[in-house]
């Protein structure tokens, strides 16, 4: 599954300037190279959230998307249009691991409540169940772990090296999904109310098939925030030798 953002002028490259003061750079030779990183992500997250100009980062709280069209399958079509997503503040590093050697970069992030509210467009089944519709929707989860891992090429700017992320991957695993499509069927209230009361009941398998609208916006903010952190200063400013 894959989520198609309507937004990519927000990976536009930085310009190489000096490093906020929010961000703190660890020693590489350091044992504790891992565990510094982590708690200094932690420290510039709320920061990086707010969003800053120099590193042509959006406030994202709430983070405004005006399309997401979520690839499902061939069953059903969904797509969602003036979204707001809110609890990126509740994001948590528990790991930030850098392998020089492969040029990778491994982080492990923990979110206590993301919610997505906009306008859906629906048709098609889910799981067995038909489903179609268009109004409000919100989409909640809760306790949620994200495995983000990527890679990165190394290129030359201004005489200095850089990073520049090449391929991704998001691993997740969330402990519970909260889902509510007002509207559906044109409107019939009753099967509007049956039809999400068997979405909440069975949230762990809905997932699997529309999850990827909540997934792919963390994914987003994931490599956005990564891309424009490692565009703005060399790998030995970020990562001191």
């Amino acid at each position: 599954m894959q989520v198609i953002l309507g937004i990519c002028a927000l990976f536009v490259a930085t310009e190489s300037f000096k490093l906020p003061d929010y961000i703190k750079p660890c020693s590489r030779s350091a044992k504790n190279f891992d565990q510094c990183c982590t708690e200094r992500g932690n420290d510039a997250l709320p920061h990086l959230l707010k969003g800053d100009s120099d590193l042509k980062l959006p406030n994202m709280l709430p983070m405004k998307l005006p399309k997401i069209d979520v690839d499902a399958g061939p069953n059903i079509k969904l797509g969602f249009t003036d979204v707001d997503v809110y609890g990126l503040d509740t994001v948590k590093l528990s790991t930030f691991h850098v392998n020089f050697d492969q040029s990778t970069i491994f982080i492990v992030v923990n979110a206590q409540k993301v919610t997505l509210i906009g306008k859906y467009a629906i048709n098609g089944k889910i799981m067995v169940l038909p489903i179609s519709g268009n109004g409000p929707a919100n989409i909640t989860i809760n306790n949620s772990e994200f495995r983000y891992t990527f890679s990165f090429k190394k290129e030359e700017k201004h005489g200095k090296e850089y990073a520049k992320i090449d391929d991704d991957n998001l691993e997740w695993k969330i402990e519970r999904a909260h889902f509510k499509f007002d509207d559906l069927f044109n409107g019939n209230q009753q099967m509007s109310d049956n039809v999400n009361t068997f979405l909440n009941e069975n949230d762990q398998e809905v997932l699997k098939e529309i999850g990827a609208a909540v997934i792919g916006v963390v994914k987003f903010v994931a490599r956005t925030i990564g891309a424009s952190v490692l565009g703005s200063s060399p790998i030995d400013e970020l990562f001191l030798a």
